[in-house]
């Protein structure tokens, strides 16, 4: 959907990821930091989302830790 879309590049853009340049279009930020505090924010909204989806199921943090843990060792 178009709208859908400008509402996630105005998003990015309004985070500082993405910045317009005239019209020539949108560009992805060179700033490293920016980058990184975006992938750090992502990183830690999906891991409370697993933690509070766990919580939900009954998992404890415990157990979550050990059953990420054997899927990563399944992994290898």
């Amino acid at each position: 959907n178009p709208n859908t879309m400008q509402k996630a590049l105005a998003l990015l853009e309004s985070e500082g990821i993405l910045y317009t340049k005239g019209t020539a279009g949108r560009f992805v930020t060179p700033d490293g930091n920016v980058i990184e505090n975006a992938r750090k924010s992502f990183r830690k909204e999906t891991v409370r989302n697993i933690i509070n989806e766990a919580s939900a199921h009954g998992i404890t943090p415990a157990e979550l830790l050990y059953y990420i843990k054997e899927e990563l060792n399944d992994d290898q």
